[in-house]
């Protein structure tokens, strides 16, 4: 979805924009700016957002890991969790399994064994840059990798985010509430509790995703 999409979504719900409508250019920019800095509030108030990413990187042969993050072989923002992880030959795609430190220590010919396709993935949780270890050295390909990343701020109406389940219901619905004063609308007395259950929700469904015991 992109940014646009729930930004009118959020009009929709306070009746400021019927069906099949598109917002005006000065309408969307407000709302653009109110999203984003209902994003930094969240943060600040310990509510962490995450969208899910797709990023890749070439393999070169003899190579035994790739960075990941600013500056890094995959050149983007460091990942808070990888979530799945696949490797591309030609037309053929395998998937990657992700290890724990613990079964990588096992391995005891990491640095020798060369194969077509990596069995496994390693990553090795270190800042600025994380460091990506495919297991047997790939000699080619590209290996493709699905993650979590945090979510601060919408550059451009038409930023497109993958967002985890329940993350786009809780957005539309407090953003809805935020906008209401802004263009002078009624609320429903009823969106605001159902606003504020949905954020909290997202703590728990923070919590699943990083696969925390709460």
């Amino acid at each position: 979805m992109t940014a646009q999409q729930l930004i009118e979504g959020a009009l929709r719900l306070i009746d400021q924009l019927k069906p099949g409508y598109t917002a005006s250019s000065t309408d969307l920019a407000t709302c653009l700016d109110a999203l984003n800095q209902m994003l930094t509030a969240w943060s600040a108030e310990g509510l962490m957002l995450y969208s899910i990413a797709e990023d890749n990187v070439a393999i070169t042969p003899g190579t035994t890991f790739y960075t990941w993050g600013t500056g890094g072989n995959i050149n983007t923002r460091r990942p808070v969790q990888i979530r799945s992880a696949h490797h591309k030959v030609g037309q053929i795609t395998m998937p990657v399994r992700l290890i724990t430190v613990e079964e990588w220590d096992k391995i005891v010919d990491r640095d020798s064994v060369t194969a077509l396709f990596a069995d496994v993935i390693y990553a090795d949780g270190g800042y600025p840059l994380l460091k990506i270890y495919p297991w047997p050295k790939p000699t080619g390909g590209t290996l493709y990798l699905h993650s979590l990343k945090p979510l601060t701020a919408f550059a451009q109406l038409s930023t497109t985010v993958d967002l985890p389940p329940g993350y786009e219901h809780a957005l539309r619905m407090n953003l809805a509430v935020l906008l209401a004063p802004e263009f002078r609308r009624p609320i429903d007395p009823t969106l605001p509790p159902q606003a504020e259950a949905a954020k909290a929700a997202l703590g728990q469904i923070n919590a699943q995703m990083l696969g925390i015991t709460r």
